[in-house]
């Protein structure tokens, strides 16, 4: 686990906050912590120390975003570290900021959200991340929250037109698939609190989204949470869909299969696997989504598990599969290690 970014706590000799420039890696194994030389960056961090935006590759580098900048950098924690400027963003790109969320929805794969409203998609899996335009949500949310849906799209909520102005709140999602490009406003999901700063969103194993907070320092002190459902829930007549049901689940482990047992057999569409998330200030560099390759026999689906530890790191897991009609099963959660 690798920490980087952040304030210190001692002030220095000035009364001015000391900024870290240097990450830690934690090894859970000997319980210790360590610096990583090499990857120290007074000019990365002394702009980016607060929520900066970082992903993984499937090289195992750490691909780092700057907060006012188009500089994009990469980061390695082997050999006691490297530090380096990778690319700069286009300038038709726009630029993202510590305000508005960025979701790996697919494996290398960034949608990141800017100030003005746009939404790229970086490629960081390539030798060069590449970036892209993508299609445009409603406007402008800073504070918002995206979040990866076990059916491969992401829930855009929250957030307003201006940071942290409660009459420009947004009260409604935005749901954008990958696929076909295109936002979906969700009115029928209208958030009944200004979910601002602070504020959370986050998958259930249910595959409903937990909205909360937002949040100190004000304008509103949100101790409560809201529960959205999204629509592959239903049935075309608006009444709760009938889900398939996980009876039974092997372990997970890399380069391995396991089975699923179901409580018939019905042919399943999909099998997805989420990563548990951890969202704070809207981000959630924690979030994770594979389609996962599974044969089906009867009631009992073979799996193929993930292979790439850097696409899906250890961690806890929702294995979610879906029906003919595009509906989802409550998880099974599992560690995968």
């Amino acid at each position: 686990m690798v920490s980087l970014g952040g304030r210190a706590e001692r002030k220095g000799p000035d009364g001015e906050s000391l900024i870290p420039i240097i990450p830690e890696i934690y090894n859970p194994r000997t319980r210790r912590w360590a610096e990583i030389p090499g990857a120290a960056s007074a000019d990365y961090y002394q702009r980016s120390w607060w929520y900066p935006k970082a992903f993984l590759n499937k090289r195992g580098e750490i691909i780092l975003f700057n907060q006012g900048s188009r500089d994009i950098y990469g980061m390695r924690v082997n050999n006691g570290g490297t530090f380096r400027k990778v690319t700069t963003m286009p300038s038709d790109a726009d630029v993202g900021t510590r305000q508005t969320p960025s979701v790996m929805f697919r494996p290398g794969k960034v949608l990141m959200m800017t100030r003005s409203g746009k939404a790229n998609i970086i490629d960081i899996d390539a030798s060069v991340p590449t970036v892209t335009r993508a299609s445009d949500p409603s406007g402008k949310r800073f504070w918002a929250d995206a979040t990866l849906l076990p059916d491969g799209t992401v829930f855009l909520s929250g957030g307003a037109r201006a940071s942290q102005k409660l009459d420009q709140a947004v009260h409604f999602g935005e749901i954008w698939d990958p696929e076909t490009d295109t936002w979906t406003i969700t009115r029928e999901s209208t958030d009944r609190k200004a979910r601002l700063y602070h504020s959370t969103a986050i998958l259930l194993p249910d595959a409903s989204v937990l909205l909360a907070g937002g949040g100190p320092p004000g304008p509103v002190v949100n101790q409560n949470a809201d529960i959205f459902y999204p629509p592959y829930l239903f049935n075309a007549n608006g009444q709760r869909a009938t889900r398939p049901e996980i009876l039974g689940m092997g372990e997970l482990a890399y380069r391995s299969r396991f089975n699923v047992s179901l409580d018939s057999s019905n042919r399943i569409s999909k099998v997805a696997l989420v990563r548990a998330g951890s969202v704070t200030h809207s981000f959630d560099m924690g979030q994770r989504y594979m389609e996962l390759d599974f044969n089906q026999v009867g009631s009992v689906l073979d799996v193929a598990a993930p292979v790439r530890r850097n696409h899906a790191p250890p961690g806890l897991y929702m294995v979610f599969v879906f029906d003919q009609n595009g509906v989802p099963s409550v998880a099974a959660t599992r560690m995968l290690k």
